[in-house]
């Protein structure tokens, strides 16, 4: 019948069964997993894409996007971070949840380099494997390290969120 307010269908009349006569479906497959930041989403509303890493690490061939707001509270993520999520649904048609950083630029190659200059909070260092200096933060640096002009560190190229400039993450002094 064709309901007179909504003009949709309706039913005529609903038959009460026993509980357990109509079977639930399955709560949908929950599976851990780890990823890199391909896209960071930018934005309240915005999506990102993220690639599956394999056990030993590397990057696999599925790629899935995400939403901002599965993205723990107050952290922002940038392209190279290794991420730890939820994948919810049967596969092929998975959807991420509960995004959360796991390590900053770890998806990233590895470079090494100098540092040429310091600052009061930030420096530039010299890469071996390209021209120009790489602006850093001191955030970046392992807690309590002193930094000088001269000093070896390895790194991972990253993109500054705020300055959308290349910026060094991830330093670690060498000796």
């Amino acid at each position: 019948d064709i309901d007179q307010r909504t003009a949709r269908q309706a039913a005529r009349k609903v038959d009460v069964v026993p509980q357990g006569t109509i079977p639930r479906p399955p709560p949908p497959q929950e599976v851990e997993a780890k990823a890199a930041i391909e896209r960071e989403p930018r934005g309240r509303n915005a999506e990102g894409q993220l690639v599956l890493l394999s056990r030993d690490g590397t990057r696999s061939a599925v790629r899935l996007p995400f939403e901002q707001r599965e993205v723990e509270r107050g952290v922002t993520l940038q392209s190279g971070d290794i991420v730890g999520c939820l994948l919810v649904g049967a596969e092929g048609r998975q959807k991420v949840r509960r995004v959360a950083l796991v390590e900053r630029g770890g998806g990233l190659p590895v470079e090494r380099g100098l540092v040429v200059t310091v600052k009061d909070r930030y420096g530039f260092i010299r890469s071996e494997a390209f021209a120009g200096e790489l602006f850093f933060h001191f955030s970046e640096l392992p807690r309590g390290a002193d930094v000088a002009p001269g000093a070896c560190v390895e790194f991972r190229r990253s993109t500054d969120a705020r300055s959308n400039k290349e910026a060094a993450v991830g330093i670690c002094l060498l000796p």
